[in-house]
């Protein structure tokens, strides 16, 4: 094999070195699959069709190897377009596996007319042959095989497996030679137009219809031809199989069922071609739902010929908004540019209109760092500086960490220092978020830090622990005090030493021994370990659940003779969303005093598990005892 294949690490392709079939007696056909045309958007539509290539589970029926020689090995599947192997996906024996890996045969540079194979490897990687008994229709060479009507256990025949691989030869072929009937069904009830359909083989379906093979027919799973190839989006073979409103209506069988499900699958080309077709249906009936509820939410995916469409067809009024108050303007703001957001305006969309709980269309374009959206909503009358926290466009660009849009909005003069509310200023939410880019920013816009904010010093700590000569700098120009201590114990040096911000370290009049290395030795020479009081409410965020799954979070805690917690060190690995939820948390927790006058620090293991008991959430890795309540403290908020 490996002088017949050649690697290409740089882009993952394999070729070929020959002629394709290279080794009849390794190498077979793998079907029956489909040829997917991904989705088109509006923020793709400049690209070319995307494809993806899906595997049925059934195929496993139909491999020509018995399963004794599938124990251990391993499967290859291969995607070949123009005798060369384009992409490769392997897995291990079982069904389930073979279909994952098949999955992953996908991407932008998928040639649809192209064809599946496979061989298998055993542990010594040396490929086993296949059995020509098991499948003669798994064979390469199709064209010849002895067997007069070759046909697999599943009862596809080699005209089948002809018309899925595009090959119009030899399906021409074998209809000149009365091989086969053209209406030849497998145990599922699928014809080689079904199989054609499903490959997106237009010249194929082509000729099988001039064959006069049947278009009106259903397999055992009530697909057809026509819903198969629309499911697909494959919509030269939908022109070809219903070239008419007359045989839509007459012919195809539940032919409204077929145009529901293209709608929801959402080919827009597809779709709008088959609806144009019969414009006289009930629009309820068929979708379910108000026509411009359906229409917005086309908007909101993505889909916006197929809304221009619907709002052409229903007369639906562009100032349209939901009951929350969402409008047009609001499906769009996330991905939408000038020409778009244009259009919508001309036909009556606000683009200042505030839907339930203040979420403006301009909210919705800094969350994403939309800039081309947010200039343009800006300029059009859609600014929306409000007077709450949460509501802010620029301390909700800060909260959503997106630096494209806080750039954006300081660029268009928004106001850093700005009251909103809440005890936090600009500056402070930034830090107390480690956003390093984003309060560089902002200081370098003017912003100024509230020293007399609650918040001040945990922001401060983290201002630190960014190692930014430059915002630390603007502080003490701003009047920080550089003798100030934190929470009046912690020097600044110190707190520098404990994160390692060797920067900010450099720059600082006297250096400090006392980084973390110090500290821990100082918790080892306790007389008594420290014990942990708490009584707060544990939280791990559903979204953050799916996300990230069970982590075991470890960190560094400095503790202060008092037993409140002065600073937080998580592990690198420690996801970045998860650092905020699980410090704020955690600094309303308290240990018992340690009867000592040293700040030391202790190594605790943090379990985040998406199902848990309290007794089994925190465990002093390090120090060796359980948690143990010794006092009351109060309920923590966690934010998410």
């Amino acid at each position: 094999m490996e002088d017949v294949v050649e690697r290409e690490d740089q882009d993952n392709r394999w070729s070929y070195s020959g002629e394709l079939p290279i080794d009849p007696a390794v190498m077979s056909n793998v079907y029956p699959y489909a040829v997917a045309r991904e989705k088109s958007v509006y923020m793709n539509r400049m690209e070319p069709p995307a494809y993806s290539i899906r595997l049925s589970p059934v195929a496993e029926n139909v491999l020509p190897w018995k399963s004794r020689d599938l124990m251990g090995a391993i499967i290859v599947y291969g995607w070949v377009a123009n005798n060369e192997l384009t992409q490769i996906a392997c897995s291990s024996s079982g069904a389930l596996d073979r279909y994952k890996a098949a999955l992953e045969l996908n991407g932008k540079g998928l040639d649809p007319d192209g064809r599946m194979i496979a061989w298998v490897v055993d542990s010594s990687g040396s490929p086993i042959p296949i059995d020509r008994k098991l499948n003669p229709c798994a064979l390469l060479g199709l064209d010849e095989v002895s067997v007069k009507k070759p046909m697999d256990r599943n009862k596809n025949t080699a005209l089948h497996v002809a018309a899925l691989n595009g090959d119009i030869d030899m399906v021409a072929g074998l209809l000149d030679k009365r091989r086969f009937r053209i209406e030849s069904k497998n145990i599922y009830g699928q014809t080689p137009l079904m199989f054609a359909a499903m490959a997106g083989r237009t010249n194929v379906v082509d000729l099988l219809l001039e064959r006069e093979a049947k278009f009106n027919v259903e397999d055992k799973s009530r697909r057809s031809p026509l819903s198969i190839s629309a499911e697909l989006g494959h919509l030269d073979i939908v022109k070809l199989l219903i070239p008419d409103a007359a045989s839509s209506q007459s012919e195809i069988p539940h032919f409204d069922g077929v145009l529901l499900e293209t709608f929801k699958r959402g080919h827009q080309d597809v779709a709008i071609y088959l609806g144009e077709l019969v414009l006289e249906f009930n629009w309820m009936m068929i979708i379910g739902v108000d026509s411009s509820k359906y229409a917005r939410d086309f908007l909101s995916n993505g889909k916006t010929r197929l809304f221009f469409w619907i709002q052409e067809q229903h007369n639906i009024d562009g100032s349209y908004a939901t009951e929350n108050g969402i409008n047009f303007m609001h499906a769009v703001a996330g991905y939408a540019d000038v020409e778009l957001l244009e259009k919508l305006k001309e036909g009556g969309a606000s683009v200042s209109q505030a839907a339930e709980g203040g979420i403006t269309q301009l909210l919705i374009a800094c969350g994403v760092g939309n800039q081309e959206s947010i200039c343009w909503l800006i300029d059009n009358g859609g600014r929306n500086e409000s007077v709450s926290t949460k509501h802010d466009p620029l301390m909700y660009a800060i909260g959503k960490r997106v630096e494209e849009s806080v750039s954006c909005l300081i660029d268009y003069g928004f106001d850093v220092n700005r009251d909103v509310g809440g005890g936090l200023s600009s500056l402070l939410l930034a830090s107390l978020m480690g956003e390093k880019k984003i309060a560089e920013m902002l200081l370098e816009a003017g912003a100024v830090w509230d020293f007399q904010s609650a918040q001040s010093e945990n922001a401060l700590r983290q201002l630190i622990r960014m190692d930014s000569p430059e915002l630390l700098n603007g502080l003490f120009e701003q009047g920080l005090d550089r003798e100030h201590k934190l929470m009046g114990m912690i020097r600044m040096e110190e707190v520098a030493g404990f994160y390692g911000a060797r920067k900010l370290l450099g720059e600082m009049d006297s250096m400090t021994t006392a980084g973390l290395s110090s500290m821990l030795n100082a918790g080892k020479m306790l007389e008594r370990a420290p014990s942990l009081a708490f009584q707060t409410e544990i939280s791990y965020p559903s979204e953050f659940q799916e996300q990230f799954g069970d982590l075991d979070v470890e960190g560094f805690f400095a503790v202060m003779p008092s037993g409140h917690i002065g600073m937080i060190q998580l592990s690198e690995d420690t996801p970045k969303y998860l650092h905020y939820i699980i410090e704020n948390t955690l600094m309303n927790w308290r240990f018992n005093p340690t009867g000592g006058d040293e700040m030391v620090a202790i190594k605790m293991m943090i379990p985040m598990r998406t199902s848990l008991s309290e007794e089994d959430i925190f465990s002093l890795a390090e120090v060796g005892v359980m948690p143990k309540a010794i006092f009351q403290v109060g309920q923590s908020t966690l934010l998410s």
